[in-house]
C-alpha cells in the first residue's frame, strides 16, 4: 500500500511541521520524565502539526485504560506469529499522540 500525499504540492507545510516538531519535543520530554521507553515518532505532510509517538508497552499503560486515563483503539492478530495483540493510545498533556501495542491479548 502506498501513502498518498493529502497537502497539494504547492502548499508549504513548514510552519505545521515546526509546529509539529515543537509540541513533539515537549511530548518526548514528558514521556522521558514519565519513564517510558520510545520506539518511534510519525510525523509527516498528511497531519504535520500532530505526530504521533509509539512508545514500548508496559504494564503501567493498562493501568492507565483501567483508570480511563488511555484507551484500546485496536484488536487483531499478527500476520506473522498468529498472535493476539491489541493497541492503546493516550494523548499527553500538550495534545499528542502516543500509542503502543500489547502482543499476546
Amino acid at each position: 500500500m502506498t501513502a498518498v500525499n493529502t497537502v497539494p504540492s504547492n502548499v508549504k507545510v513548514n510552519g505545521f511541521f515546526l509546529l509539529g516538531a515543537t509540541r513533539l519535543m515537549e511530548a518526548l520530554d514528558w514521556l522521558d520524565s514519565k519513564g517510558y521507553a520510545l520506539v518511534e515518532v510519525r510525523h509527516n505532510a498528511a497531519c504535520p502539526s500532530s505526530p504521533t509517538v509509539v512508545i514500548q508497552c508496559e504494564a503501567s499503560l493498562a493501568k492507565l485504560v483501567a483508570k480511563g486515563k488511555a484507551a484500546y483503539f485496536g484488536v487483531g492478530r499478527d500476520p506473522h506469529t498468529g498472535g493476539p495483540y491489541r493497541e492503546g493510545q493516550f494523548k499527553t498533556p500538550n495534545g499528542v499522540r502516543v500509542v503502543w501495542t500489547e502482543r499476546g491479548h
